[in-house]
């Protein structure tokens, strides 16, 4: 997907950010059309299975969305800096309007796995991040993974469905990702994205 520099371009990117902005955009010519085939043809794994929308309170904004203190094995350990969800939270289920990202802080390491959360950010600039992907498929991962990478590139939007959960041990109630309805991306759009 990539093109490759002679030397003698790479000499010449070096020297001159003119050049720079000429090869960002002819980069971005040729990766926006193939990065925004692959989004649109697998957009549709991020689909609910076994729920429905209606299975889900509609939030107009991520702003509404409960956090509140953190418990563990249902003791009450006060706020966090880390917002948990509280047990009383456990089965419900959320939607909002968001763009998803993988979350960019560092991956937690545990018992040699890595962790990967996913932000949301809303239309009206409002961020949730720190949602667990425990409950979306392998396809779900990499799709996400391969097209939700940058937050200023326009892939990833639409609705997306959260459900409080226990963690994998049980011991923490958390919220996790388990569907998003996606829109189609246009390739004009991700080209105008990557070449800023």
């Amino acid at each position: 997907d990539y093109f490759a520099l002679r030397k003698s371009d790479y000499d010449k990117c070096v020297r001159s950010p003119g050049y720079q902005a000429e090869l960002a955009a002819r980069r971005a010519k040729l990766a926006a059309p193939k990065l925004t085939n692959r989004y649109n043809t697998g957009v549709t794994v991020m689909a609910l299975r076994g729920l429905k929308s209606a299975d889900f309170t509609h939030l107009d904004s991520i702003r509404e969305f409960p956090l509140a203190s953190a418990t563990y094995n249902g003791k009450d350990l006060g706020k966090s800096s880390y917002p948990l969800p509280d047990d009383a939270l456990l089965g419900k289920r959320f939607s909002f309007e968001a763009r998803i990202t993988v979350n960019e802080e560092p991956p937690v390491v545990r018992d040699e796995a890595v962790k990967i959360t996913y932000a949301f950010r809303g239309k009206d600039g409002q961020s949730l991040w720190g949602v667990d992907g425990h409950a979306l498929n392998d396809f779900q991962r990499k799709f996400l993974g391969a097209h939700c990478w940058d937050d200023s590139v326009p892939l990833c939007d639409g609705t997306v469905y959260i459900e409080f959960m226990k963690d994998l041990t049980g011991s923490f109630t958390q919220a996790e990702l388990v569907g998003a309805d996606l829109s189609t991306a246009s390739v004009e759009d991700v080209e105008a994205a990557l070449t800023k």
